[in-house]
């Protein structure tokens, strides 16, 4: 099991987050980290896109949440698009799905406000 987390700035202060493989409890803190580092690079907005994500556990799920938090608390916002299926009906099951901003395009995440 692995992740591979590219990342990428779009339009002004737009940092796109793609991370490929498994999000679970070994490789979670490299998405947190890759958090942290748009955050603390000045992100306004933050998109991370699921497209390439095989599988989300309950601490993976939590770094999107902690992320969601630490961006609302600075006046920014972070996004989810195009997850898997698989991953998108764990958001439902989880109600996150009512919690997290989920977009189906990644340009639907960057054009939304």
């Amino acid at each position: 099991m692995s992740l591979n987390i590219a990342s990428r700035t779009v339009e002004s202060k737009i940092h796109i987050i793609d991370p490929e493989g498994e999000v679970d409890m070994y490789t979670a803190p490299l998405l947190r980290e890759a958090l942290l580092d748009a955050f603390e690079g000045g992100a306004q907005r933050i998109v991370v896109n699921l497209r390439r994500v095989d599988f989300i556990d309950s601490t993976g799920l939590g770094i999107l949440i902690g992320g969601l938090r630490r961006m609302r608390e600075g006046g920014g916002m972070l996004r989810l698009c195009e997850p898997q299926p698989r991953v998108s009906r764990l958001l439902h099951v989880t109600d996150l799905d009512t919690v997290l901003d989920i977009c189906m395009s990644e340009q639907e995440a960057i054009a939304a406000g």
